[in-house]
């Protein structure tokens, strides 16, 4: 399981990485005209991995109990 748990964290921080660079170069350098929609989505996408990342970490920590 801990090897498993490795492998989500650290897809997880590459996801997250590779996310942040996209939201920025969205955010800085195309103009929608429906912001608030991709705004909805950014804030999906960002909920849904600081949550898996919690749990990655839960799962890393009952591991190492």
């Amino acid at each position: 399981m801990n090897r498993l748990v490795n492998f989500l964290q650290s897809d997880l921080k590459e996801i997250d990485e590779s996310f942040e660079n996209v939201k920025e170069v969205i955010e800085n350098k195309i103009y929608y005209n429906n912001r608030n929609d991709l705004e909805k989505h950014i804030e999906r996408i960002d909920i849904f991995i600081s949550y898996w990342q919690q749990h990655s970490n839960s799962l890393q920590e009952n591991e190492d109990e």
